[in-house]
């Protein structure tokens, strides 16, 4: 069943559920009775005490299906276990936890109650409020996936990052600073400040000039080590003149399509993608268990302050949508997030 839920209780929860297989955000719908879902037997029950928005929210409603509805949207989610599955040790209630949700189950983050694979759960630091670490997931375990476990980046390698002040730009700035390389960031003149003070060494307004020429110029001619591309598959392609041989491009906006021309084998250039979601997809519990071990060593960072969450503007739950569509228009700094419990 879709909508298993607990029979032993008689209260209902609020949650952005969408009814019907579209891309028309405006589907999205707040409702205030729905059932409160019940875990399987490998799932834990979370109370949420807040969630953080993403592109990937809206996005992702275009792989939906007539039997992937109805469905609580929302990925990420930050809160305390209410309740575990009959086979779940790693929680307990009471546990303070963080996680991505999966796109094609029911019940996503945007509620006051949420199902997660306990393997795919990740416990909160209590030095780490509940707004920080629902500001993680999505954006930095992309971000930590592409460097830490596909570039398996280098000491004193150079890499450029687009879209460097958005979620997954930011977090990916302060990894590779952390890890010893030079970074050139890509954004907007306006947040060349916000960029600079996540570590980064060079700042390329996109609005100006050609990147290409600019990152070449930054490295005398060199190119770079690696470049990570969030904005689109055509962006991603248009960096491959930039990389030097043996480098790496990875893009987690779309499927890269080159040809002869792009000369990727006589430069030994490998592409890479990120795609946190397809973890849940898997047969394999290893890929949800490695998601959640992201989570783990990326909490760690920050709250030993190692790295810094980009918190945004706080919205209130009942504008999600709101936030959404402010997304979508690009009209956002740093991560959208909204509390539900009131710590």
């Amino acid at each position: 069943e879709r909508w298993a839920f607990s029979v032993a209780s008689c209260i209902n929860m609020r949650g952005w559920i969408l009814r019907e297989a579209t891309t028309d955000v405006d589907k999205i719908k707040l409702e205030d009775k729905l059932p409160i879902p019940e875990p399987g037997s490998e799932d834990v029950l979370v109370k949420v005490h807040a969630v953080s928005l993403n592109p990937a929210d809206y996005k992702g409603m275009g792989v939906l299906t007539k039997d992937t509805v109805p469905k609580v949207i929302g990925m990420d989610g930050a809160g305390i276990v209410e309740k575990v599955g009959k086979d779940v040790s790693k929680f307990k209630p009471g546990d303070r936890v963080h996680y991505h949700s999966s796109l094609r189950k029911p019940h996503g983050s945007f509620a006051e109650y949420g199902i997660i694979a306990a393997e795919a759960a990740s416990a909160i630091p209590s030095s780490v409020s509940f707004e920080q670490a629902a500001s993680i997931p999505c954006a930095g375990w992309t971000a930590y996936q592409i460097l830490i476990r596909k570039f398996k980046i280098e000491q004193g390698k150079t890499i450029l990052i687009t879209a460097a002040a958005g979620g997954v730009g930011a977090f990916a700035v302060q990894l590779a600073r952390l890890n010893g390389l030079t970074v050139i960031g890509t954004c907007s003149k306006s947040n060349f400040e916000f960029l600079y003070s996540l570590g980064a060494n060079h700042a390329i307004d996109y609005n100006e000039g050609n990147i290409v020429d600019q990152v070449m110029q930054i490295t005398n001619g060199q190119g770079v080590d690696y470049a990570f591309d969030n904005v689109g598959a055509d962006s991603a392609k248009s960096l491959l003149p930039t990389i030097r041989f043996f480098g790496h491009l990875a893009s987690i906006a779309g499927t890269v399509v080159t040809d002869d021309k792009d000369n990727l084998f006589p430069r030994a250039i490998s592409i890479h993608y990120a795609f946190l979601g397809g973890a849940h997809n898997q047969s394999d519990p290893q890929f949800l268990k490695d998601i959640a071990q992201i989570g783990d060593e990326l909490v760690d960072l920050v709250a030993h302050q190692k790295i810094r969450v980009p918190i945004g503007e706080e919205i209130a739950f009942e504008n999600i949508l709101d936030g959404l569509k402010a997304i979508r228009e690009r009209h956002v700094k740093g991560k959208l997030y909204a509390r539900i419990v009131r710590e």
